[in-house]
């Protein structure tokens, strides 16, 4: 095996940690989802991993346009529930539904994130707010 071939591989092993990372954190504490992946992000920053370091932010960013997208729902419907006009309108069970619905596709597309980094293709997630990714590009621009 050359060593370019093992280079590309331990890449796409990288870029694959980042939706694991991900979906560990979010079992285990839904702030880690987003700092998993952006810890792993900022290891490899100053390295030639263009493939991994990108999986990691946008992994990262994807994990915190979901949690935040959960509390705004969550507020919202919280919100309909107080006004007597609308209580009877919005099912008691209407957050359980629709956070697992997000979760649902927050899983679904970390699967497929990983299975496209295994394979060493980038993927950008869809419906993500690609905050971090606007940010941090502003950042690192030569001024």
């Amino acid at each position: 095996m050359s060593a370019v071939s093992v280079l590309k591989q331990n890449e796409r092993m990288l870029a694959a940690l980042a939706p694991l990372l991900a979906a560990a954190g979010a079992l285990v504490y839904p702030a880690a989802s987003t700092l998993l992946p952006f810890v792993l992000f900022l290891f490899l920053r100053g390295r030639d991993l263009p493939l991994a370091r990108d999986a990691a932010l946008r992994t990262a960013d994807l994990a915190f346009s979901v949690y935040l997208a959960l509390t705004v729902i969550g507020l919202g419907i919280s919100a309909l529930w107080s006004m007597e006009t609308t209580a009877a309108l919005v099912p008691a069970g209407a957050i359980t539904l629709v956070t697992a619905a997000v979760l649902l596709y927050f899983f679904v597309v970390l699967a497929i994130a990983l299975v496209m980094a295994l394979l060493g293709r980038g993927f950008r997630y869809p419906l993500s707010f690609r905050l971090a990714e606007r940010i941090l590009g502003v950042l690192e621009k030569p001024r």
